[in-house]
């Protein structure tokens, strides 16, 4: 990875899909949902930091995290075991 993703990375990744819009969830919490409306489903949200996702190096919350929602726990193990890959699971 050269750079980090940025808010306008994600942006233009997230609204570059089909019927795609940028609501909220959690009460607050910016997210892309499809399909557009109310009742949209989550599938990208902005995580607010939170004592269950701890930055090893610093000791203090990430300031940074993104909940990516994927369709069964065999595709979050194919992102979470891959170390060449950001991710980790949350609790």
């Amino acid at each position: 990875m050269e750079r980090k993703a940025t808010p306008g990375d994600i942006d233009a990744i997230c609204r570059g899909l089909p019927e795609v819009v940028l609501g909220t969830s959690w009460g607050d919490r910016p997210t892309y949902k499809v399909p557009q409306g109310p009742k949209g489903r989550g599938f990208v949200l902005y995580r607010a930091p939170h004592k269950t996702a701890i930055n090893p190096e610093s000791g203090e919350p990430y300031q940074d995290l993104l909940v990516i929602v994927v369709p069964d726990d065999a595709a979050k193990s194919a992102l979470v075991e891959d170390p060449s890959l950001p991710f980790f699971a949350g609790r």
